[in-house]
């Protein structure tokens, strides 16, 4: 009995992490860039497009390899490349559904770096 509720509750665990994998998209603007290009100042605009319209209140935003910081700004450090929505988003309400939030960043390559989320809270 316990092995069969076990298998439903951890395949509903794994659906959920799927199913949140979606829910934040990420866009990209370059406002500027000097030392021949190896310093740009990136613009990014994170969505909540959560498919069941949840509030996000809080989630880690992870850069890539090209992601090499000289500065980032509206997003609190969690560790190594690894940061969380501000305190302030979180105390406020969160993330709604349709809405954003921005954050900045100088990168110290020349392309724009890639971000994924994990550890999504509803």
């Amino acid at each position: 009995m316990y092995p069969k509720i076990l298998f439903v509750v951890l395949s509903f665990v794994l659906f959920a992490f799927a199913i949140g994998d979606d829910s934040l998209t990420f866009t990209q603007t370059k406002i500027k860039e000097w030392d021949n290009g190896n310093h740009v100042q990136w613009e990014v605009t994170i969505i909540n497009n959560d498919s069941l319209k949840r509030t996000i209140f809080d989630a880690f935003i992870n850069g890539n390899e090209n992601f090499k910081p000289d500065g980032i700004w509206s997003l609190d450090l969690s560790e190594e490349k690894k940061y969380h929505f501000p305190s302030y988003l979180t105390q406020f309400g969160g993330l709604k559904f349709g809405l954003n939030h921005t954050f900045g960043y100088i990168n110290t390559c020349n392309s724009q770096a890639t971000f994924g989320a994990s550890d999504i809270k509803y």
